[in-house]
């Protein structure tokens, strides 16, 4: 099926929208910890009738097991339909020393926010494909690009000269 471009096409963007809505790590996370609190009080009584898991300990283990697989699946998955698909947001020239350009291959316009490499907000801006973003007044060094398109975020390095 991924050889007909149509449906190609909807399966990457609905796949894009899951893993940023209903799949995100913040929903699994609240998801686990929701289960958490809910099992929590029963599952000695569990261990006790099915010994499994073995220990209310193991318990434990196996939910923090969970809340690392949450925390790194976004990413693996972006990943993989990356390295399938192609990334959807081209970001151009990176390295750059003036000016940086996105598209999107549409002509929408989209909110578009610079970070330094400790998570601090640089930038803020609409653009849209035709205007580039000025980088005169950012210092060299390693900044996130992030990309918002519709619900959906993409990041990249960013490499100010």
């Amino acid at each position: 099926m991924l050889r007909n471009k149509q449906f190609r096409s909807q399966f990457h963007a609905r796949y894009l929208e899951l893993i940023n809505s209903d799949f995100s790590t913040v929903n699994m996370l609240s998801k686990i910890d929701s289960l958490e609190t809910l099992y929590a009080p029963v599952i000695l009584e569990h261990i006790n009738r099915w010994s499994s898991p073995d220990s209310y300990t193991a318990w434990k283990e196996n939910l923090s097991e969970m809340r690392l697989f949450a925390l790194q699946r976004s990413n693996t998955v972006l990943y993989h339909l990356d390295k399938l698909f192609g990334n959807p947001v081209l970001i151009y020239p990176n390295p750059s020393n003036k000016l940086l350009y996105i598209d999107l291959g549409r002509e929408e316009a989209v909110l578009v926010k610079i970070m330094d490499s400790r998570g601090v907000l640089i930038r803020e801006t609409m653009v849209t494909s035709e205007l580039p973003i000025n980088l005169d007044q950012m210092d060299p060094g390693i900044y996130m690009i992030v990309v918002y398109l519709g619900n959906l975020m993409f990041s990249k390095k960013l490499i100010k000269e």
